[in-house]
């Protein structure tokens, strides 16, 4: 956050990224997207990621240009517990 402040204090643009990450890095981006104090670009990447897919519901996906945060406690979506990315049923 206090690189997104100094952006903001000198008019500089903040796009955070997901990469290739796993879902909880993705989660976090989005919170973190959403607490910029402007409105926050955010790139998504688009391609399948099993890192991704390891919550009980799916993450959200963008919509006409926007993501939406998702509203559970913590960071919003629970892991499910019987996914081991290794050892898909």
């Amino acid at each position: 956050m206090q690189i997104a402040s100094l952006c903001h204090a000198h008019h500089g643009p903040v796009c955070p990224h997901t990469g290739f990450s796993g879902g909880l890095n993705n989660l976090a981006i989005i919170h973190l997207a959403a607490g910029l104090l402007e409105n926050a670009l955010l790139e998504w990447m688009i391609i399948d990621n099993p890192l991704r897919d390891l919550f009980t519901e799916p993450l959200p996906s963008p919509k006409d240009g926007r993501l939406s945060t998702v509203s559970g406690p913590g960071l919003g979506l629970d892991v499910d517990r019987l996914t081991d990315l290794g050892r898909r049923p």
